[in-house]
């Protein structure tokens, strides 16, 4: 997919997410990168996830290229991450803060 037709299907899926996390405080001061590492593998595993910013910079990444975005400042923008198959979302916030859910 491209990187239109992956934004148009999150968009799509988001309005039938069901929220099972309320927003939390990911915390934008030090150790980030492991509380990163932690709630990406805890929640998607270890496969390729794909970043929702925009209709032309939204792309299958993998884990450790998400990680890089956010040392280089990512958290700067509300974004979104879903799994592969578009069943599992973070939905991030540029205050510092992200919520889970389920498409259902």
């Amino acid at each position: 997919m491209d990187p239109k037709q992956l934004f148009i299907k999150a968009e799509f899926l988001y309005r039938r997410v069901e929220w099972v996390e309320d927003w939390q405080y990911i915390g934008l001061e030090t150790g980030l990168e492991e509380r990163i590492d932690n709630l990406l593998k805890t929640i998607f595993g270890s496969k390729n996830i794909i970043l929702i910013r925009g209709r032309r910079d939204s792309a299958i990444m993998s884990q450790h290229e998400i990680r890089q975005l956010f040392l280089q400042g990512l958290y700067d923008a509300d974004f979104k991450i879903w799994s592969s198959d578009f069943t599992v979302v973070l939905d991030f916030n540029r205050i510092g803060v992200y919520r889970a859910g389920k498409a259902g």
